[in-house]
């Protein structure tokens, strides 16, 4: 390895202090660039609704209850469909910053201002604070299963159905699953027409 001169080293530190600010500026760049995201940022995405949270899946719901109601005696085959009043919310902690701004002029009142503000809490970790979930409220069911023409069967699917959402009977509509062709699953094939 050969060693660089003197008179080049010597060239290149008179650059660099020609440079200096230059370089300052560069070197805080990249490191600004690979700095974390602050708190700051984290409460922006908070607010703009980015920070994703599992929630609730009707597809996996109607499928686990299709898969209960399949171990009823009788039921045989089984396909659900669920409908909804309202989705899954999630109620973040929020701080509420009151500010109140009134005047007097002389004897008069001026009138009074209140400003109010508020705030995601979040947690050490910049989490939001989760105040509250509120879970799916259910509209109706519509069950579909091979033994639905059997009236004993079709009630325990209903009473089932009702335990499991906090349904009446009568949100709760079981019918008789058609017969035909079924795919692998067990599902009757659509065919174009």
């Amino acid at each position: 390895m050969k060693i660089p001169p003197i008179a080049d080293i010597r060239r290149i530190s008179k650059a660099m202090a020609r440079h200096k600010y230059l370089l300052v500026i560069a070197v805080a760049g990249l490191i600004l660039l690979s700095w974390p995201k602050g708190q700051s940022q984290a409460k922006k995405e908070i607010e703009h609704g980015t920070e994703g949270y599992a929630g609730f899946s009707i597809e996996e719901t109607e499928e686990k209850m299709a898969q209960a109601l399949s171990q009823i005696e009788g039921a045989g085959r089984v396909c659900v469909m669920l409908t909804l009043k309202s989705d899954m919310e999630i109620v973040f902690q929020q701080d509420l910053d009151k500010k109140t701004n009134s005047g007097h002029s002389g004897q008069e009142a001026v009138a009074t201002q209140e400003e109010s503000k508020r705030k995601t809490v979040l947690t050490n970790s910049s989490e939001p604070l989760v105040q509250k979930k509120l879970y799916p409220i259910y509209q109706g069911v519509l069950v579909i299963c091979d033994g639905a023409e059997n009236a004993a069967v079709q009630l325990a699917v209903k009473e089932a159905v009702s335990a499991l959402t906090g349904l009446s009977g009568r949100a709760v509509n079981v019918n008789r699953m058609a017969r035909g062709d079924l795919d692998k699953e067990g599902r009757r094939k659509l065919h174009p027409k």
